[in-house]
């Protein structure tokens, strides 16, 4: 049994990264090049950075074993990155900057 899908987004429904994070499961459906896997790795980013979530919670899937492949090494590689930003800014936060 599948839990319901209660968030949903779609072109009628504006996604914004920094809005506050979606508390329920969500669906991202949208064509080929629009952006599904940058805003899923980003999502993961912000729920575990944010302690919402520990990465063994997040379930993320696709249709294919070649699309899970790229975006198990894309969540890992924007969790990488985040890791090592948060990093710099705690060893340097004066001259942390976000815009690099």
């Amino acid at each position: 049994m599948t839990a319901p899908v209660t968030a949903r987004m779609t072109p009628a429904t504006a996604f914004v990264l920094t809005d506050p994070l979606p508390q329920q499961s969500l669906a991202l459906e949208a064509s080929a090049g629009t952006g599904k896997t940058w805003t899923l790795t980003a999502l993961a980013l912000r729920w575990i950075a944010e302690g919402q979530a520990e990465l063994g919670e997040l379930l993320i899937v696709t249709f294919t074993r070649a699309a899970t492949a790229e975006l198990r090494d894309r969540v890992r590689a924007r969790l990488d990155q985040g890791w090592r930003e948060l990093d710099r800014a705690l060893v340097a936060p004066a001259t942390f900057r976000t815009d690099d």
